[in-house]
């Protein structure tokens, strides 16, 4: 006959029993991969090996604040991974309801006293609900019932402790690996689906992540690429220029644009540009780093399109600037001599030429003249400031004085058309640093088209202000007015505007254009301001002193 076990024998077994299911425990929480076969293995392998004879693990559903129930044993599980009467309950009702909301663990000795008891397939007398706590935060719970009164004590409260601590941990573990895998899926979606070329390396340059575009560009797969160094076939250079943007990198910068060139198998020369991330480990060491390239070729040919279009446009306009400054030259001879001669024979100088009609025939024959070389001294004098030849002989100028030259040169042609011409320049103007023969002829050019396109009776009033370190002046006429929408174009050489006040009928267009040109060479500004039948308004601003 086998011979009875004493209670110490009794309770030696029963930790020695205890011990070995908790060692397993520890053991297979290591290969398991989801919560559904954590709380399965928790109910059968651990709890019922501990000698429960009933157990239902539940988890909380926070957002709805519910007890589900994932796992059992005992009358609850008839088969498989099956749950009877499979039950869910409002956080804060029923025992367990409450042991979630309290956090606490409870062991209730009668149940038939107990108001917050919920009976379940078979009626029990005594309880023990021990809570799955990560942190403050309450997991699930761990119930057992048993059908005696009084059946939990001490033992079965720390082992069912030990047990929810174990797969409280494991819970936790997993659902953190569920978010990571979430977001690394999330992330490589995201990243696959990028016209961008994407690819990690470690900080030896070994590449560790590579998505479809990159693999594309460089016509391998991802096999091909994964473990190769990113700095394969790049040029000291390059290393060296990529090896100082890596130095520049900190946590708080972690970040920077690197542009590369190389050759195709063609031949042809391909650009990037990449934004290099560093990434940092939580000791502030750089662990990886991130690149996004973009394949910029078509933009750089273009742009070296563009530099070569542009080379060519500004040596057309050299060119155009060149002959028209020695087209210019050539005819001021003839016309000098064609209107030097008319001016003999206009005057008789040499003794009287009879008819009288002579006369007037040579008159228009210099007025002629006059204007076609008006005509030719408006193209040098374009020809050579788009040339870049034209240099200013800055002199410190009285500003009263300008004006009043200006004024004298034109006073006759205003007083012929019928037009008032008035002066509003302030007294005691500080002295302007500029080129005279230029400003003189940006005044003149102003004052002239005001007047040529004022009508009789109308006027044209000039005015000069200054301040410490900007000298204005503004001519207003009381014209027909320019619309809105040709306003940018006036300054535009060689265009002609209908009706515009300020482009000459007659000639090349050009008035506004040298004006503007001149102006500019002196880092001033001009603003017009026009209003259709009203009139116009052109403000000149110089700057008062030397740089």
């Amino acid at each position: 006959m086998s011979r009875k076990l004493s209670a110490i024998e009794f309770e030696a077994a029963s930790d020695r029993v205890s011990l070995r299911v908790l060692n397993n425990f520890a053991i297979e929480l290591i290969s398991i991969l989801d919560e559904s076969e954590l709380a399965w293995y928790v109910a059968r392998e651990v709890v019922g090996k501990l000698g429960f004879v009933d157990c239902v693990v539940y988890f909380v559903d926070r957002e709805r604040r519910m007890l589900r129930q994932v796992a059992a044993i005992g009358v609850k599980n008839p088969r498989g991974n099956e749950i009877s009467n499979l039950l869910e309950i409002p956080i804060g009702s029923g025992i367990t309801g409450h042991v979630v909301e309290l956090g606490k663990s409870t062991i209730v000795d009668d149940l038939s006293k107990d108001s917050h008891y919920i009976p379940d397939l078979e009626p029990a007398l005594s309880e023990i609900c021990v809570p799955l706590l990560s942190g403050d935060n309450v997991l699930g719970v761990i119930d057992c019932e048993d059908p005696r009164p009084k059946h939990f004590g001490q033992i079965h409260l720390e082992l069912l402790t030990t047990v929810a601590a174990m797969a409280s941990s494991k819970l936790e573990l997993l659902r953190k690996d569920k978010v990571l895998r979430e977001s690394e899926r999330n992330y490589r979606a995201i990243v696959e689906d990028q016209s961008e070329m994407i690819s990690r390396h470690s900080f030896d340059g070994t590449r560790t992540f590579v998505n479809e575009s990159y693999c594309r560009f460089h016509g391998k797969s991802r096999e091909q690429l994964l473990g190769r160094s990113v700095y394969e076939g790049m040029t000291p250079k390059d290393l060296k220029r990529l090896e100082d943007l890596y130095k520049s990198l900190t946590p708080e910068n972690p970040s920077g644009v690197f542009e590369l060139a190389f050759p195709e198998p063609t031949g042809d020369m391909v650009w990037q540009l990449w934004t290099k991330r560093a990434i940092y480990d939580d000791s502030g060491q750089v662990s990886e780093y991130q690149a996004v390239g973009h394949d910029i070729t078509e933009q750089k040919r273009a742009e070296n399109d563009r530099q070569a279009a542009l080379f060519e446009a500004e040596k057309s306009s050299r060119a155009k600037s060149e002959f028209l400054a020695a087209m210019s030259h050539e005819l001021r001879t003839p016309l000098n001599a064609i209107i030097g001669f008319a001016d003999i024979l206009s005057h008789e100088y040499l003794g009287p030429i009879g008819n009288s009609r002579y006369v007037e025939y040579a008159e228009d024959i210099r007025s002629s003249g006059d204007y076609l070389l008006s005509l030719v001294n408006d193209l040098l004098d374009i020809s050579t400031i788009e040339a870049g030849k034209t240099s200013l002989a800055k002199e410190q100028l009285e500003v009263g004085e300008l004006v009043a030259e200006s004024l004298n040169l034109l006073a006759g042609k205003a007083e012929k058309n019928g037009i008032e011409l008035v002066e509003c320049a302030a007294e005691s103007l500080p002295p302007l640093y500029a080129d005279k023969r230029a400003i003189r002829q940006v005044i003149l050019n102003l004052l002239t088209n005001a007047l040529k396109f004022t009508p009789e009776g109308g006027k044209v009033t000039i005015s000069a202000t200054a301040t410490k370190k900007k000298a204005t002046f503004t001519i207003s006429d009381t014209g027909i007015g320019i619309p809105a929408d040709r306003l940018p174009d006036l300054t535009n050489p060689f265009t002609r505007i209908e009706n515009d006040p300020h482009k000459s009928v007659e000639g090349w267009g050009l008035g506004l254009a040298i004006t503007k040109s001149l102006i500019d060479l002196h880092d001033g500004d001009m603003a017009i301001q026009s209003t259709v039948g009203q009139g116009t308004t052109v403000s000149v601003e110089l700057p008062i002193g030397p740089d």
